[in-house]
């Protein structure tokens, strides 16, 4: 299995435009390598109860917060994903996220 994807974990900030409003810019966090497998939606809807048209399974063994956001982006396409379910193992280093494209 080869960690060579590069991916970071996103989140939308606002930012105020100067006249009332405000923008939303990207914040960028902790950066990881993983494994990356396409899912079939068929595979997400049973597993998960959602209907996406394109799905990521993640695996990556580098120590990282799996609650630190809800997004991730993949740094070489910016295919930006959000995370249905991440699971972590005791017993080993690694975590798997269970991703849909947005």
């Amino acid at each position: 299995m080869m960690f060579n994807k590069d991916f970071v974990f996103i989140e939308d900030e606002k930012v105020s435009d100067g006249m009332g409003g405000y923008d939303l810019t990207e914040i960028q966090g902790t950066a990881f390598k993983a494994h990356s497998t396409p899912v079939k939606a068929e595979t997400i809807l049973k597993e998960q109860g959602f209907l996406t048209t394109k799905g990521l399974r993640l695996i990556t063994k580098d120590v990282i917060n799996p609650n630190e956001s809800l997004k991730l982006k993949n740094v070489k396409t910016n295919e930006k994903y959000r995370v249905i379910e991440s699971l972590g193992f005791a017993s080993t280093p690694y975590i798997i996220f269970l991703l849909e494209v947005i």
